[in-house]
């Protein structure tokens, strides 16, 4: 006698059975596909310069020849394009083509601070580092917002003379 299964073979089940399960998976591989998002994610912040009051923005400027005992004056523009409150360091880094820059090639280092509306000594905020002078300044970018910075960096008149860099930068 044959066993069955709602009226029909178990074998006949077992075979119906397994053709359901087998559609039912290829239906659900079906109705559970995947979804992709995709972002380039850039730089919260860009950090320009310029010659003094001059409002030519670029990540490069040539301030041409000095002299020791002169003043190297530029300013620094800082955009927060993100929707995000950024807060960190500026570094102001020093470095020459000597390899050999320290805080004492200038008499003056000075900022002046929108915020505070007022001129700021950055002569105590400078480390000597690996042969660069480095000025950190606390900073705090609010959202889609701009600052600038002007600044003034007199050069020691016994400076030894060569080719000196200013790179700024916000580090978080």
């Amino acid at each position: 006698m044959v066993k069955k299964i709602f009226k029909m073979p178990v074998a006949l089940f077992v075979v119906l059975l397994l053709g359901t399960v087998l559609a039912s998976a290829a239906l659900v591989t079906y109705l559970s596909n995947s979804a992709t998002v995709r972002t380039n994610v850039n730089s919260p912040l860009e950090t320009l310069v310029s010659e003094a009051d001059a409002d030519v923005w670029a990540t490069f400027y040539n301030a041409g020849t000095m002299y020791g005992g002169e003043t190297l004056a530029f300013d620094i523009q800082v955009n927060n394009r993100a929707n995000a409150t950024i807060s960190g360091t500026m570094d102001s880094i020093v470095e020459s083509d000597l390899g050999t820059v320290s805080c004492g090639d200038f008499t003056s280092m000075m900022f002046y601070d929108p915020g505070l509306a007022m001129w700021i000594d950055a002569s105590p905020m400078c480390s000597d580092v690996s042969g660069t002078a480095v000025v950190s300044v606390p900073v705090v970018y609010v959202p889609l917002e701009t600052e600038e910075y002007e600044v003034e960096l007199t050069f020691n008149p016994a400076v030894v003379p060569t080719v000196y860099r200013v790179v700024s930068q916000v580090m978080v």
